[in-house]
């Protein structure tokens, strides 16, 4: 089972403020005394820092491209793009190998 969270990505990037990425964190639900339970879950706040992380390689790694209005030069893998909800996230648009 997973459970989503948005984790917001200022703290990575200045162009990234009010920037989020969803994330999916899983959990193992099982059975105590007849009812469900969580049995497992990460540390809290560790989805947050490997995302963090990972955003964080992907501009290293120039894999990322900001909401700029430029046309991109390149093809990353990522971009900034506006939910339905007017919230700004990052999509994984490609596949780079």
């Amino acid at each position: 089972m997973n459970f989503h969270v948005d984790v917001p990505l200022d703290a990575v990037d200045d162009r990234l403020i009010g920037v989020v990425c969803p994330v999916n964190v899983p959990v193992l639900v099982g059975e105590s005394g007849g009812s469900a339970a969580m049995l497992d879950a990460p540390r809290r706040g560790t989805s947050a820092e490997e995302t963090q992380q990972f955003v964080r390689v992907l501009i290293a790694h120039d894999q990322l491209a900001f909401d700029s209005g430029a046309a991109p030069q390149r093809h990353p893998s990522h971009v900034v793009r506006d939910r339905d909800d007017g919230q700004k996230e990052l999509r994984r648009v490609a596949f780079a190998c």
